[in-house]
């Protein structure tokens, strides 16, 4: 009599393996972006001098032969980065309760859905 173990374990193994390979995709891509922050961040290190008294942060300034535009893009392009290293923790956690709670296929695709647009949504409004 075949009670159906010999073929829920396997299925079970690929699924923990599944489970492990996305969760290291996720650290990777976590220790990037801090990796991506901390460099970029220590390159405006400094600051100068302003009448005053007070100090402007090197953030806001160009580099000499640098465009507004580079400039502008370099910033979004920290930022982005930095919203990553933040935001890398909630992603994984929603997305993997997302894929393991049982539900009908139409339910996961409207999740996906959502999930897109609501990135597409944060990259349009940091832009």
């Amino acid at each position: 009599m075949d009670s159906g173990i010999e073929t829920a374990v396997p299925d079970a193994r690929a699924g923990l393996a599944h489970e492990r390979v996305f969760l290291g995709i996720i650290a990777l891509l976590f220790i990037v972006s801090v990796w991506g922050t901390i460099s970029w961040c220590g390159s405006m290190s400094g600051g100068m001098p302003m009448p005053g008294g007070w100090t402007m942060s090197m953030a806001w300034m160009r580099m000499a032969g640098q465009t507004w535009l580079s400039a502008a893009a370099s910033f979004i392009g920290m930022w982005v980065v930095m919203m990553a290293a933040m935001i890398m923790a909630l992603i994984a956690t929603a997305i993997t309760a997302e894929r393991l709670a049982p539900k009908p296929e139409w339910i996961a695709c409207i999740t996906g859905v959502i999930i897109i647009a609501t990135g597409a949504f944060v990259i349009a409004r940091a832009l």
